[in-house]
């Protein structure tokens, strides 16, 4: 019995210490619910999600645990979007009234008396500005980058002479500008990964609904923000030439985050290029001279004709004669 019991408080307790582990990310995580954008300091739209096209009611309130009854429901409004997506929204009388100086916030959506949402802690600082927005499509953009190539010494084997090609990143050589670089390997399941897919997503954007964009977009902030290095970082090296090359040992098809930073007197920015490794090989085969030897025939004449004519007739006679011979020492025996 008291070994069941230590064993079962020694399960409770990893229990327990596991619990405790994960509150953290619980408590940061962000809603998938709803997704918001920030107008003004006052001012905020929210979308919901599955409920783009659909009318719907929504209410505020500074407790998870407050009585329906005492909601005050406002109807749902439409964006300014070519969409027309139905939208909650915090005007300067909600955020007075349930944001300004409140320690928690949280939402009602309902439809009919059918409740699609209750008691959703609402965090103002998920917000994505229309600021954000503009900055996140203009990565990559920032510094005027062009993609080449770079050939190699030519080999030669067997032969066969083959033109080596790989990948580079010109910058566009400015005078007082100092360029230089950092380089980090997308490996699979990593942060690196997870943003080149994410920056694949922003490029798609068109085929999303507005609650799928800023979710996107709010992914993509935070990846970037947690990847970009700082302007003091000792890793950054000095492009040369301005040409960034791709790593002497990457493999075809290989990516990596170039981040790219620009300084001059006045100014310091950082940017980033997604480049794919690749490798081309051309081969040149050398010609060879094939030297073809012909064999002289003899002409036919008139002459060479009959000299033919005459042996063949000279064998023929030659055939007559032995077949002659053989019948007439047959007749011979049989006497």
């Amino acid at each position: 019995m008291k070994k069941n019991l230590s064993k079962k408080l020694i399960l409770s307790f990893c229990v327990l210490v596991m619990a405790i582990s994960l509150l953290p990310s619980f408590s940061f995580a962000k809603s998938e619910k709803i997704q918001m954008i920030q107008k003004s300091k006052e001012e905020y739209i929210i979308y919901i999600s599955n409920l783009l096209n659909n009318k719907f009611e929504f209410a505020f309130a500074n407790k998870a645990d407050e009585a329906k009854e005492n909601l005050n429901f406002s109807e749902s409004a439409m964006d300014k979007s070519t969409d027309g997506n139905n939208i909650a929204y915090i005007d300067t009388t909600i955020y007075s009234n349930y944001f300004n100086e409140k320690p928690e916030t949280y939402l009602w959506v309902k439809q009919g008396t059918e409740y699609k949402i209750e008691a959703e802690k609402v965090n103002l600082a998920d917000a994505i500005t229309e600021q954000d927005i503009k900055e996140l499509n203009n990565i990559t953009k920032k510094i005027p980058v062009k993609f080449g190539n770079l050939e190699l010494s030519e080999e030669t084997t067997d032969g066969v002479k083959v033109k080596h090609k790989m990948g580079t990143i010109n910058v566009d050589s400015e005078s007082k500008v100092k360029y230089s670089y950092q380089m980090v390997k997308s490996e699979p399941n990593s942060e690196v990964a997870n943003f080149i897919s994410l920056a694949d997503e922003i490029n798609k954007s068109e085929e999303k609904n507005m609650f799928e964009k800023i979710s996107t977009y709010n992914k993509f902030k935070d990846s970037y923000t947690g990847l970009v290095p700082n302007k003091d970082d000792e890793k950054w090296q000095k492009v040369e030439n301005d040409t960034i090359k791709q790593p002497q040992d990457s493999k075809d098809g290989e990516q990596y985050l170039v981040w790219i930073k620009s300084e001059n007197d006045n100014d310091t920015i950082i940017d980033v290029q997604i480049m794919t490794c690749h490798d081309e090989y051309t081969p040149e085969y050398e010609s060879k001279k094939v030297i073809e030897k012909e064999v002289t025939k003899m002409p036919i004449t008139g002459e060479s004709l009959a000299l033919y004519i005459t042996a063949a007739v000279l064998i023929v006679l030659i055939a007559i004669v032995i077949v002659i011979k053989l019948k007439n020492d047959k007749l011979n025996k049989n006497e």
